[in-house]
């Protein structure tokens, strides 16, 4: 059946309308003239059998009185009748506008395996369907309210049959994955039902809900609204969505991840020991594929202690939960009990092919070694990933081929480019400088000084003592330029080199790596985050964590590639082994056999160390400025020193004191890592070193910074140092697991 309309003149006044008599009241008149006309009969026929019949007037006035008293009654009667229609209108006017007024077909509602209720603005349940009163395990009255907000937040612990308060449906947020929705959501919590209602409708969309007792499990609540009599009316239609959530967690639980895993540094191990290297070869196998049987992964070696591994999603979420324990596993095998063998993880998303979920996996796990190994990159969206493991240093194998490839790609790109923009990282120290360098040379020897530029801050103090230094060389004149210059040099054909650096945000200038359509990385520094390619052109990455500095990789780079009859000169020589002494504290720390064959090398290009040493002299001020960092310092958790600097000051030679503080609040007994916070006008610098025990790069990261394992650094904009250090602490704490990062609260509370 379908709702009735109303007669026209009803629609036009819209209000009340008097039917003058109806069928009852019409009865209720012919009993009473019949019944007033016997009592009056009565009173007549015993009047004249008493008194006997002597005046005729008494019949007429007899008469007259049962007239006026037959109109009396039928005026109070009709006015009754009035009165009681009027009333009645006023209690169902609601009910006949819905029931008898809209044109909606009742039939077809009635029947939905949907639940559906018909309501007003205010919540007042006019109408419900057979499966709205089974799926709220009891009958609903016409007169009952329905509360949205409570809908959406229900806290009463069972259904009293006045309210749907006890459906216990509870508001996950719009039913598309809509951020701009989701924001827009008001809250529950403080929403009446009309602003619930008017909200569903005006985005056109439903709310996902779960609910426990009557409309038990998820469902989806949409709102149609309709006019009638001047009243906005609601339909509320329920969907439920259990058994699809179910499907669709199973789905995702099911999809497939590709996994890389190449164990480090095995092969280089067993160099020293070949004996054990085929027990070590076979603890680790056994640990690779004990931890693949405990997942459920599909495990296959395609190559000399390298696997591919295929798990889902869900065991992938308890492999994170346990933050890859397979890292640990491998690095309890030992060589001599002395060196931890260490893995390599890279792990795909879930999206895309199988083919892409290979390159993605690839990428993952060259992002990995190129961190310095021993750790596990999962990629979760595109240039997004999650790390773990790297709490220890590994000894990465070096591998000769890479880098005669590297240097092979980079000799013809030279040779194709129109002209070559060479930069480091902002604030440039002796082995940016240095490196920079020895890139000219290269590209001098091939393209001729008028076509290579390096940029760098002209008033920035190492640069102004190298330059100094390269006075007498008349192939850096004009070579040297800042960074408007720099950008304005790039074309299309340009190929931009960066050394020293692989975050484009620390860039000497990234508007010039914006810009290019080829640029070659070459650093030492731990891959902190995805370099985007350029749109056309090339895009080449040299990066190696075991370097000491990059000027021992551009050293290597030349011995492969420098013409015959080209030599660096000794001022560029100096220079670059003034990197290379910066970063390996003269030769203490992080040093290996290509550490000091980069050392000879130069060497025997000219390289004078008592020059090199006298760029580290400082000025009075620039001492009296390290005294000044290291008045207020603190220990935290036993072995971490922290150095607070408040001066507005804000130059590079800052960054530099800094950097040099950090490293002498290594000399403090029991320090295992130092951070030394900077104010930086509105700004914070921090520098942080490590003994070796400490990975510092991994705190840097979580602040929005990077660097290297022993190294590293951040800058935070528009922040204080007290907050920083506060968010210096938390970042420790969540390096040493004392706490949850948000990242694993938000996993958590997906699953």
């Amino acid at each position: 059946m379908a709702f009735k309309k109303r007669n026209d003149e009803s629609n036009k006044n819209k209000g009340f309308a008097y039917s003058p008599i109806s069928s009852v009241t019409a009865l209720i008149i012919l009993a009473s003239i019949m019944i007033i006309a016997a009592f009056f009969c009565l009173i007549f026929v015993t009047d004249v059998a008493v008194k006997g019949y002597s005046d005729p007037n008494e019949f007429y006035i007899l008469c007259a009185m049962l007239a006026v008293a037959f109109v009396c009654i039928v005026a109070i009667i009709l006015v009754a009748d009035y009165l009681y229609q009027r009333s009645n209108a006023k209690r169902s006017s609601s009910k006949r506008n819905v029931t008898e007024t809209a044109d909606l077909p009742l039939g077809v509602l009635a029947v939905l395996h949907q639940p559906v209720a018909v309501c007003d603005e205010d919540g007042k349940i006019f109408w419900m369907n057979r499966s709205f009163a089974t799926q709220s395990s009891k009958h609903m009255l016409l007169s009952e309210n329905i509360n949205l907000k409570s809908v959406l937040d229900f806290r009463k612990s069972e259904f009293k049959g006045e309210s749907i308060d006890a459906l216990k449906l509870k508001l996950k947020g719009p039913e598309y994955d809509d951020e701009d929705r989701k924001r827009e959501l008001p809250s529950p919590s403080t929403l009446t039902t009309k602003e619930t209602i008017d909200w569903l409708i005006s985005h056109n969309c439903g709310v996902t809900a779960s609910g426990q007792q009557g409309f038990g499990g998820d469902w989806t609540i949409r709102a149609y609204s309709f006019e009638s009599a001047g009243i906005n009316y609601y339909i509320m239609v329920f969907t439920e969505d259990t058994e699809y959530n179910k499907l669709h967690t199973k789905y995702n639980d099911e999809l497939a991840h590709v996994a890389y895993i190449a164990v480090d540094n095995l092969a280089e191990l067993a160099q020293s020991d070949q004996n054990n290297y085929r027990n070590a070869s076979a603890q680790v196998a056994a640990s690779i594929k004990k931890w693949a049987m405990d997942h459920c992964a599909f495990l296959k070696e395609f190559e000399r202690d390298k696997y591919v591994a295929f798990i889902t999603s869900k065991e992938l979420s308890a492999v994170e939960k346990g933050r890859f324990q397979l890292l640990e596993k491998v690095s309890a095998t030992k060589i001599n009990n002395e060196s931890p063998v260490t893995v390599s993880v890279g792990v795909s998303p879930s999206f895309g092919t199988f083919e892409e979920k290979e390159k993605f996996a690839q990428s993952a796990l060259e992002m990995a070694l190129q961190r310095g190994g021993n750790q596990a990159v999962v990629m979760y969206a595109k240039d997004q990933q999650r790390f773990y493991g790297a709490k220890t240093i590994t000894s990465l194998q070096r591998s000769g081929v890479r880098h005669r490839v590297f240097a092979d790609k980079l000799i013809k790109k030279l040779n194709e480019c129109s002209n070559v923009v060479i930069m480091g990282h902002k604030g440039p120290d002796y082995d940016a400088l240095g490196s920079c360098l020895g890139i000219a040379r290269l590209a001098i020897s091939v393209k001729g000084k008028d076509k290579v530029s390096i940029v760098v801050p002209q008033n920035d103090q190492n640069f102004r003592d190298c330059k100094e230094l390269l006075k007498g060389i008349s192939e850096y004149d004009g070579v040297f330029v800042d960074a408007e210059k720099g950008l304005n040099s790039v074309k299309l054909e340009t190929l931009v080199i960066c050394s020293d650096v692989n975050n484009p945000r620390n860039f000497e200038y990234e508007e010039i790596y914006k810009s290019a359509n080829n640029f070659f990385i070459i650093d030492h520094h731990r891959q902190s985050e995805f370099t985007p390619k350029p749109k056309a052109g090339s895009c080449e990455i040299l990066i190696v964590p075991s370097a000491s500095s990059a000027s021992e990789l551009i050293s290597e780079i030349l011995e492969l590639e420098l013409p015959a009859g080209c030599r660096l000169t000794p001022e560029e020589a100096t220079i670059m082994f003034a990197g290379i002494m910066l970063d390996t504290k003269n030769f203490t720390r992080n040093t290996q056999v290509h550490t000091f064959g980069a050392a000879i090398y130069l060497k025997n290009h000219g390289a004078d160390p008592a020059k090199a040493q006298s760029l580290f002299r400082v000025d009075f001020e620039s001492f009296r400025r390290e005294s000044s960092f290291a008045s207020d310092l603190e220990v935290y958790k036993e072995s971490m020193v922290i150095a607070k600097e408040r001066s507005s000051e804000s130059s590079p030679e800052k960054r530099i004191t800094a950097a040099k503080t950090a490293d002498k609040l290594l000399n403090i007994k029991n320090s295992r890592a130092s951070f030394v916070i900077a104010r930086m006008g509105n700004d914070v610098f921090i520098s942080a070193r490590s003994d070796g025990s400490i990975n510092v790069q991994l705190i840097m990261e979580k602040m929005g910074g990077g660097g290297h394992y022993n190294a590293a650094a951040t800058w935070i904009k528009e922040a204080n140092v007290d907050d920083t250090a506060n968010r210096l602490k938390e970042s420790i704490d969540l390096y040493f697991g004392d706490v949850v990062s948000p990242e694993e609260k938000d996993s958590e509370k997906t699953e």
